[in-house]
């Protein structure tokens, strides 16, 4: 099981394990690497983007709003 969930992770980050041939052109920079792997993950990284809009939003609701004390005290005084 472990093994299975290691080899996922390596897949989903971009790790190759099939050898490859030798490569004749250029080297790539590190500021061409990373823009390669973003371009590969947008997806992923749009869903985790996603996410924590979604999380930051809810807790900016939470912080702004008053809690629901408040209410059930008034709700009480009525009846």
């Amino acid at each position: 099981m472990f093994k299975l969930i290691f080899l996922t992770l390596l897949a989903l980050f971009g790790y190759r394990v099939e050898p490859t041939p030798a490569r004749l052109s250029r080297k790539l920079s590190n500021r061409e690497k990373i823009n390669l792997w973003v371009y590969r993950h947008q997806y992923e990284l749009l869903l985790l983007l996603t996410i924590l809009v979604i999380v930051v939003f809810v807790l900016a609701l939470i912080m702004f709003f008053p809690a629901m004390d408040n209410y059930n005290n008034r709700f009480q005084e009525v009846i």
